[in-house]
């Protein structure tokens, strides 16, 4: 399919998922609302509730099978989120 396709993930994904978007589409990019970069602030308010090491080997996948570009979507203010969760 001559189009770009944007594909949002709110969970990791597995390397046969991003086998399957390269075959489909030579242009292709991700979105991801992980809100925090805190893995306890996801798991509290169930986003992207997964590990950071996860989360990297997601994204290393997507980019290994032709991904060309990935957005990822931050929140500050989630609820039980502290000042020292957001700022890191």
């Amino acid at each position: 399919v001559e189009n770009e396709f944007i594909f949002e993930l709110f969970g990791p994904a597995d390397e046969e998922l991003f086998e399957r978007f390269d075959r489909a589409t030579a242009d292709y990019s991700l979105q991801l609302s992980i809100e925090s970069h805190d893995e306890d602030v996801r798991k509290r308010v169930g986003k992207f509730a997964t590990s950071n090491e996860e989360l990297e080997r997601t994204l290393s996948q997507a980019l290994d099978h032709g991904c060309n570009k990935i957005d990822l979507f931050f929140m500050v203010g989630l609820p039980e989120q502290t000042y020292d969760d957001a700022v890191g």
